[in-house]
């Protein structure tokens, strides 16, 4: 028999890749007309390909087998002597989870084989419409299918093992960051406070204290994207704006009492303006009106605080929240690190390695995590020194 291009391809493709000729097939069957059925189509085989068959006629003798012996494939009848149906396939496929098995079935019971392809047998062949090529084609279909199948599990493994890494390198990293920011922190606050200190290292003092307080809030924010990004969406709490943004103002004036902030709202009346989030979606609002005092170079800082319906997309209706400032502005290359996509893992690798813009794509990864987008604009258009207008859409929640 002249076999298909596909099986040739296939047959010389397993040659030259495992480099063995021969295939080691475990056939469960106990009628001897079908056993010589299989056998005679698996002999004519190719030049490249020669099929060894092992055959037993029971499920207990097939089992043995499997355990003892190697072989690239199984073909497994469903109805032998002490086995029966579905659960013939199940007692095979628990012990021999890394070799393929393909189902032979009679006509009326193509659908028990449906469902034990689904329960992991690679191919299913009806005994009464089996053909040489058509048999040679599955088996070599089935090992390439179990092949892939292992190592896209062992890649899993390898990614799942690798996060686990990652997470615990950060664990530890964070812990010595911090152990490592707080002396620095404490000594410098100790010449902040010393009157007999010179007023330039005191004014040095308070500036270290202010960039290791900033690495410290980082750190925390990395935690927190990591928690968030861990935790399904239904578990975390429902804000209502309404509430949220006082709250945020009332803290932000106490951390800057040497400012003049003044908040205006424009805030739709008589409705609930809630969102997904709770406290991670109030400790973002708080950081961008945060980085706006930082930043602001005058005592004055004027915010105004906008929520307006949204579009809608699809099923989703969101709240838009717009917070502008008429401080210092920021570039457009900043800009680009808070995005209606989200933070994705390279930029905020990206910006991390480069050191700016890092609470902007911690908020960028939060807003998108919680369904939502964002993105900076400059206050007046074309001119980013004269303020800033940061954009989040948030879906809004009953």
């Amino acid at each position: 028999m002249k076999m298909s291009t596909a099986s040739t391809a296939m047959t010389n493709s397993m040659a030259v890749r495992s480099r063995v000729a021969v295939l080691r097939i475990l056939l469960v069957e106990d009628n001897p007309g079908d056993v010589r059925l299989v056998k005679e189509m698996l002999a004519e085989g190719s030049k490249q390909l020669v099929f060894k068959i092992e055959q037993v006629d029971t499920l207990a003798v097939g089992i043995e087998k499997i355990k003892r012996e190697k072989f690239d494939a199984v073909l497994l009848d469903l109805g032998l002597p002490d086995s029966k149906g579905i659960e013939t396939f199940h007692s095979l496929h628990a012990i021999s989870l890394d070799v393929p098995i393909i189902v032979l079935t009679v006509l009326h019971d193509e659908e028990v084989a449906i469902e034990a392809v689904r329960g992991g047998a690679q191919d299913y062949l009806i005994k009464g419409k089996l053909e040489g090529e058509l048999l040679t084609r599955g088996i070599l279909y089935s090992i390439e299918r179990k092949r892939s199948e292992g190592v896209l599990r062992n890649r899993t493994v390898q990614a799942e093992s690798a996060q686990v890494r990652s997470e615990t390198y950060f664990d530890y990293l964070a812990h010595d960051i911090a152990n490592l920011l707080s002396p620095i922190m404490a000594y410098a606050e100790l010449i902040c406070d010393d009157s007999a200190a010179p007023s330039n290292t005191r004014v040095r003092a308070a500036r270290i204290v202010e960039q290791a307080r900033r690495a410290s809030s980082f750190i925390l924010s990395l935690r927190t994207l990591q928690d968030v990004e861990e935790t399904p969406l239904d578990k975390f709490d429902i804000v209502d704006l309404a509430d949220l943004f006082p709250l945020v103002e009332r803290r932000v004036r106490e951390d800057h009492p040497e400012k003049q902030i003044s908040v205006s709202y424009e805030l739709p009346a008589d409705v609930a303006l809630r969102v997904i989030g709770g406290v991670h979606v109030h400790s973002m609002f708080e950081g961008i009106l945060e980085n706006a005092a930082n930043y602001a170079d005058n005592e004055k800082l004027a915010v105004s605080i906008r929520v307006v319906p949204a579009e809608e997309a699809g099923d989703k209706s969101f709240w838009q929240i717009e917070i502008t400032d008429d401080g210092p502005g920021m570039p457009d290359e900043l800009k680009a690190f808070f995005m209606p996509s989200g933070a994705s893992s390279e930029r905020l690798k990206k910006g991390i390695s480069r050191g700016v813009a890092s609470s902007l794509l911690i908020y960028s990864a939060l807003v998108g995590h919680f369904g939502g987008s964002g993105w900076v604009e400059d206050r007046v258009p074309g001119d980013y020194t004269k303020g800033v207008k940061v954009v989040v859409k948030l879906p809004r929640s009953v």
